[in-house]
């Protein structure tokens, strides 16, 4: 693919599922989604900023430590700077994280 190149819908889904795959089995191997919601949240967090980050960050470790809804939200929040500016995009993909995460 080169920049300018369309695809359809149907190959976008394929190649977007593709894509997707080998984060969902990393986010399952850590073991700590017990929701849908929460599998979501992770899975779209580790697929925009990774799973090494997710891995170390400090979000995994309040879940893991039994961290209040709050504390979770909050470090979920952290995530919004590209570049050292805050990004409204990522603002919003972080507040549908924290909201779907404890659905």
């Amino acid at each position: 693919m080169r920049p300018g190149d369309k695809i359809s819908e149907y190959c976008a889904k394929e190649y977007l599922l593709q894509d997707l795959y080998p984060v969902e089995q990393a986010v399952n191997k850590l073991n700590i989604a017990r929701t849908e919601g929460q599998f979501d949240a992770l899975v779209s967090f580790a697929f925009n900023l990774g799973i090494d980050r997710l891995k170390k960050s400090t979000l995994l470790k309040v879940i893991c430590g039994g961290g209040s809804k709050n504390q979770i939200k909050r470090e979920f929040k952290k995530w919004v700077y590209a570049g050292g500016k805050k990004l409204k995009g990522l603002e919003r993909r972080r507040e549908w994280e924290a909201r779907r995460f404890f659905e």
